[in-house]
């Protein structure tokens, strides 16, 4: 039973006896023959460069240990503590470490010893896997069978440097002989369906990268990055991103989804190379709350709100607004209207839009500030401030300075008459008379309009020269129902913007005593 124990071929070994269990004769490769002292049971054995690993039965069939012999020092080491029988077939020896199953009897672990230092760890392996039987070392790489609990033995690899489970596809079931050849980059065992190749420079699996961790304010758009993701032969990899919620995002590196809520969500990515093997990685995504918007009109105007809002004061003012927010999930939303003189209205609105129209009458005049605040659920706050001017009331009816006829005595003439007095109406520093609307100036008695065609047409100019212009209208005396003496007449009538007007004068109409012409 011939077996290569030495990288350089420094050594080979044997037993002495074929089909027995002698002293193990060890051979130079050179042709030197020398005989190494050795127990006189030695089932088998491993090596590696200088070192050889045997089981020592020599206390009997129920008991067994693992030596490990220098060979050119001829120093031994007893490697396990155990009293059960174990078989050198049953462990590894290569690359500075031997690696055994620590029992005799199932379950067992695997236990790793260190050549160099004399230490002894534990091999860790997946849950599950009982018994396993080790078959080949190279590197950080060990290569063990197992059974996964269907009465057939597979195949499994551990990275005994970083204590990752290798997955490798193997052709399984595999055949009942724990035999494999094991190097840094590949693996070499039988199976039912014959001899299996494993290349595992190829089947080490992807690395898994989903960037982050990410920041991104509600509503707005975030690209995800897992570009950093690679097989470990750099061929192309699919990928797959998934949501809190289970729903799943473009299967491309970059994928970009939006939040409608703020909060804290996480996103798992699944690369899978052509190989089959997959990685998973997530990220966390930190949503921020954004305020709401409010301004001023309806939804679609574009007002602003530094023009402010203008009121007498007295009359009633309506205000409308309305808001958006960037977190569709943001609902409810509490709102409020207040104003300097105090609160105007409240309440909440389930969806964004228009908020209810506020009317109230201011009754002070002054500049006064009216706010409107829209709060969400997760507390961010949107203010707007409306600047609201209130001017003092004006009457009902504004009063105007008014003369009629001409002369000291305000004469008009007789009724019936065909002649024509002017009525002058006074502007003031308060009131100017080019807002009057001459088309609703009415005279009573009789509502005569002014005169329009046939007669003098209505001018503006200083008559009582004070600086301030004033409106000289005419009208026939016809038109006014008066009698002959002492007398009133009474302008009424609008300004352009609608303001009623109204004034009176004294008057003498001609031919007091007489009766008029027919």
């Amino acid at each position: 039973d011939y077996r290569d124990v030495s990288a350089g071929a420094r050594y080979i070994t044997g037993s002495a006896v074929q089909s027995s269990r002698r002293p193990l004769v060890v051979y130079r490769a050179t042709g030197e023959a020398r005989l190494v002292p050795t127990p006189t049971s030695v089932p088998a054995a491993r090596g590696w460069e200088d070192h050889i690993l045997w089981t020592d039965s020599r206390r009997g069939i129920r008991y067994g240990d693992f030596y490990l012999l220098h060979i050119p020092s001829e120093t031994e080491t007893r490697v396990t503590a155990q009293d059960e029988l174990l078989s050198a077939a049953n462990s590894a020896l290569a690359d500075g470490r031997a690696v055994y199953f620590a029992r005799r009897f199932c379950p067992g672990p695997l236990e790793a010893y260190d050549v160099v230092s004399g230490s002894t760890a534990p091999v860790s392996l997946p849950s599950g896997v009982t018994c396993p039987t080790v078959a080949g070392l190279s590197g950080d790489l060990l290569a063990y069978w197992y059974d996964a609990g269907s009465g057939m033995l597979q195949l499994g690899f551990q990275d005994l440097a970083g204590g990752d489970n290798v997955e490798f596809p193997v052709a399984r079931p595999a055949s009942g002989r724990v035999d494999v050849g094991l190097d840094g980059s590949r693996a070499v065992h039988t199976s039912a369906a014959g001899l299996v190749l494993v290349d595992l420079r190829y089947r080490a699996p992807p690395v898994a990268a989903a960037g982050g961790p990410y920041a991104v304010s509600e509503g707005a758009p975030l690209t995800l990055d897992g570009t950093g993701s690679a097989a470990s032969d750099g061929t192309p990899l699919t990928f797959a991103w998934k949501l809190d919620d289970g729903s799943s995002l473009d299967p491309i590196p970059t994928p970009t989804h939006v939040w409608a809520d703020d909060g804290t969500y996480r996103v798992r990515l699944t690369v899978t190379d052509q190989a089959g093997l997959a990685a998973s990685a997530e990220a966390v995504v930190e949503v921020g709350n954004l305020p709401p918007v409010v301004a001023l009109g309806s939804p679609g105007s574009t007002l602003s709100p530094s023009t402010g809002l203008a009121a007498e004061a007295g009359r009633a003012v309506t205000l409308e607004t309305h808001f958006s927010d960037p977190g569709l999930l943001d609902a409810p939303w509490s709102w409020s209207v207040s104003w300097d003189g105090g609160s105007l209205a409240s309440g909440t609105a389930d969806t964004q839009g228009s908020l209810p129209p506020v009317t109230w009458a201011p009754s002070i005049p002054g500049e006064w500030t009216v706010t409107v605040q829209v709060r969400d659920k997760d507390g961010g706050v949107a203010e707007l401030q409306i600047p609201l001017s209130v001017s003092e009331a004006l009457p009902d009816v504004m009063p105007l300075i008014v003369v009629a006829g001409t002369g000291p005595n305000h004469s008009i003439p007789a009724p019936g008459s065909a002649g024509v007095f002017p009525v002058t109406v006074f502007g003031t520093e308060s009131f100017e008379v080019v807002g009057l609307d001459v088309s609703t100036l009415r005279l009573d008695p009789g509502g005569a309009a002014a005169s329009a065609t046939g007669g003098p047409r209505p001018g503006i100019g200083d008559v009582n020269r004070d600086g301030h212009p004033d409106l000289r209208v005419y009208f026939r005396a016809r038109s006014v129902d008066l009698q002959p003496g002492p007398g009133e007449v009474c302008l009424t009538g609008a300004t352009v913007e609608g303001q009623p007007v109204e004034g009176c004068a004294p008057v003498r109409v001609a031919g007091a005593g007489t009766t008029p012409p027919g």
